[in-house]
């Protein structure tokens, strides 16, 4: 039913309206133009032909009924109207509330986790190596034997062809044991730590002929990358005397020969490596290596000098201006020019950085939608077509749409815009996904009730976000003409 107070208020507008030669109509064929016409009555015309609006004739016409009728015309279309609104405003609200905002929630999600497992700094480029002995090397037991080797002098060396068979982790760590409780448990941690295949390719590429023939070079070698595998072919052939593989195309003596050579070779290079890096600790040697943008540091020569308030910037900065400079006090001598050499590096290096970064957060973005998409199919599309299942939604009218649409929003993307990722995910969810719903206007009424009103909850910032939305639907149905 209508009230005096409905009409006085309307009256009021409509007087203003007038007075700039104004006036609000329905627009045609909406169901604000019904209701509208259920109000039309004869107007009452004063004594100058002009008309005098009457509350209360308004408020009995719009009111009345008919013998037999409940309610009159209009407010039985008037509660008609409301419940078609209710259930086209619930059901948008709850589409918004269950759908559209998790999914956006899950883009920003999917966008943050990747985009953030990405370390993009200028330090990225360069590559720094401690070089320290492998544990077992510093185990008495182990020293011992390696010193053998002292007053050996090195061969040159061959590598036999073994064929060996293939083994499992577990036996090769077996075949390297010495016996002695602290070393093998040493070798132990060491395995774990250098990692297991380490230890098999070792095994592979110089006792075993497979499929994928490995380089034997460097296999055994004074090269800070060939410690781990020198050591492991070393205690492997200690124990491999006299036990030649089934296999074997040797004689046992020819057999016994090449594993002591083998094993006399890699104690040999075993011992050099002790020298050199005593020698490197004796004689404060911080870089023992460089090549590319890979730097290799002594780890306890290293360790000492970034306790002093080192940094790796100093050692890169080394690499960059091609300084041939090994010792801590030469690096020490001239460490404010290599820092101030570092910063015009990271200068220069930034502008590319960040163009590095966009490229993936695009990139990251672009994956991330798809891949929502893909997942969530049924609850994207399930709506519109009951019987989606794997990638039907391909061939859909609004999957297409939206394609077409997320193409040309995502070629305009620019840096800033991933200053707001959240905002950037709801516009995609939003406008391009559901661009046949209001989603996006209801979402956007919640955050700016929540954003006005630090205090509210979320029910009420939905409450706000619904009156908003139905004042909109009805003044959308409204259109100001001037006379």
């Amino acid at each position: 039913m209508i009230r005096t107070a409905h009409v006085n208020a309307a009256i009021a507008l409509a007087g203003k309206l007038d007075a700039m030669n104004y006036r609000l109509l329905p627009v045609v064929n909406t169901p604000l133009s019904s209701l509208n016409s259920d109000l039309a009555i004869d107007h009452t015309l004063g004594t100058n032909n002009e008309y005098t609006p009457n509350p209360q004739f308004y408020v009995a016409s719009a009111n009345a009924t008919t013998p037999g009728q409940e309610m009159s015309v209009f407010t039985a279309n008037m509660d008609h109207t409301a419940r078609t609104i209710a259930t086209y405003v619930q059901s948008h609200l709850s589409f918004a509330k269950n759908v559209v905002k998790p999914l956006i929630s899950e883009l920003v999600e999917c966008f943050t986790q990747k985009v953030n497992s990405f370390n993009i700094s200028p330090t990225n480029d360069f590559k720094l190596v401690k070089m320290n002995l492998p544990l077992p090397m510093l185990e008495s037991d182990i020293k011992d034997a390696i010193d053998d080797y002292a007053k050996i002098d090195a061969v040159n060396f061959s590598y036999p062809k073994f064929n060996a068979p293939e083994l499992s982790i577990v036996e090769v760590v077996e075949l390297m044991k010495t016996g002695n409780k602290r070393a093998d448990t040493a070798i132990e941690s060491w395995v774990a730590t250098v990692g297991e295949g380490v230890i098999m390719q070792a095994y592979m590429r110089m006792f075993s002929t497979p499929k994928d023939m490995y380089p034997k070079n460097h296999v055994i070698g004074t090269q800070a990358d060939s410690w781990d595998s020198t050591l492991a072919v070393f205690l492997m052939t200690r124990n491999l005397l006299d036990k030649p593989w089934e296999g074997c195309d040797m004689s046992l003596v020819i057999y016994n020969n090449a594993i002591a050579t083998v094993r006399d070779h890699a104690g040999v290079t075993l011992n050099a490596i002790y020298n050199s890096f005593a020698s490197s600790i004796k004689t404060n040697t911080l870089i023992v290596s460089s090549f590319g943008n890979t730097i290799v540091v002594n780890a306890s020569v290293y360790d000492d000098w970034i306790a002093e308030g080192n940094n790796d910037l100093t050692l890169f900065a080394v690499l960059v201006t091609g300084k041939r400079i090994n010792f801590v006090s030469e690096i020490n001598a001239v460490k404010v020019e290599l820092m101030k050499a570092w910063e015009l590096h990271a200068a220069m290096a930034a502008s590319s950085e960040r163009n590095r970064k966009y490229a993936i957060m695009k990139k990251t973005l672009h994956e991330c939608v798809f891949q929502l998409i893909e997942q969530n199919a049924a609850n994207v599309f399930g709506h519109l077509n009951n019987g989606i299942t794997g990638a039907d939604h391909i061939q859909m009218k609004e999957y297409k749409t939206f394609v077409a649409s997320f193409d040309q929003y995502y070629a305009n993307l620019s840096e800033a815009d991933f200053n707001d990722i959240w905002c950037v995910a709801k516009c995609i969810v939003c406008d391009q996904l559901f661009y046949y719903t209001d989603a996006g206007t209801i979402l956007d009424g919640i955050e700016d009730a929540c954003k006005n009103n630090p205090d509210m909850g979320v029910d009420e910032a939905a409450l706000l976000s619904t009156i908003s939305y139905v004042s909109k639907y009805v003044s959308d149905q409204m259109v100001l003409c001037k006379f």
